[in-house]
């Protein structure tokens, strides 16, 4: 915003800022090769709500969402994302209900500047959204509608981690939008 308006940046922002638009555009690009490659893949927050942030507002993004169908297309992401990068370390977690075994596997390798930024990550999964593992429940399949989607995925952080201004902000932008029809 600062750079929109003008103001002038020292080299200590304007490298941040670098390693942001970085960050931001290697995301996109795998996201777009997973899309591309594996049928039925979805990405859930990130691109799909950086496009509806203000003009000169870049949305930070710590790691990319991949929902897909199963677990072979979920192995087909994650082979895209090595091809790109030494993937270290690699959390899998398995998630077994009565009909279905779900994965969640995490990807990660290290940043530009690991001193000053987390590792890039990019979460795999099979089911839509993991819920808390006691009251709310696996939730299998994204809502068709990339609105709601969103919505969701946002609630769902929040059984992850605490809330941070992001999230707050992703929830303004997202309800500066049209919302699907209640029908």
């Amino acid at each position: 915003m600062a750079l929109r308006e003008g103001i002038p940046l020292g080299t200590g922002a304007l490298d941040e800022l670098h390693r942001v638009n970085a960050r931001i555009a290697e995301y996109r690009k795998i996201a777009e090769e997973i899309t591309t490659s594996v049928d039925g893949a979805r990405i859930v927050k990130g691109p799909t709500l950086a496009r509806d942030y203000p003009a000169g507002i870049l949305r930070p993004s710590g790691d990319l969402d991949v929902i897909v169908r199963d677990e072979r297309d979920l192995w087909r992401g994650a082979h895209i994302v090595q091809q790109r990068h030494v993937l270290d370390p690699v959390e899998l977690t398995l998630l077994d209900t009565p009909s279905t075994r779900h994965i969640v596997l995490s990807v990660y390798w290290p940043a530009d500047d690991p001193v000053l930024d987390e590792d890039l990550c990019v979460e795999l999964c099979t089911p839509a959204f993991v819920g808390d593992l006691a009251g709310v429940p696996i939730r299998e399949r994204l809502p068709e509608d990339p609105w709601l989607a969103n919505l969701l995925a946002i609630c769902e952080e929040r059984f992850q981690r605490q809330y941070k201004a992001k999230d707050l902000f992703d929830l303004v932008v997202l309800g500066a939008t049209a919302p699907p029809d209640p029908v």
